[in-house]
């Protein structure tokens, strides 16, 4: 399973890959937690496709709150599975 990072907190908030005309650099989940433990909170938001409505509004809700975020440590992640 590969992931592609939203946005990496408190780097550059409220950058996101969706919508960039970049391809998003994709990245083994597994490497990407082993990488962030005892340094970020990670949240992941999952679901089959980013069509998915909970998955539109996890994303809305979390970008309104970059600074929230940040303050915490947070690093979240968007994790797309068949």
């Amino acid at each position: 399973m590969k992931i592609s990072a939203l946005f990496a907190v408190p780097l550059l908030l409220g950058l996101f890959l969706v919508g960039s005309a970049q391809t998003p650099n994709l990245v083994p989940l597994e490497q990407t937690l082993r990488e962030s433990r005892g340094k970020k909170r990670v949240l992941l938001i999952a679901a089959p496709n980013a069509a998915q409505a909970d998955f539109k509004t996890q994303k809305a809700l979390l970008a309104a709150h970059p600074q929230e975020l940040a303050d915490r440590d947070f690093l979240v992640l968007e994790v797309l599975y068949d």
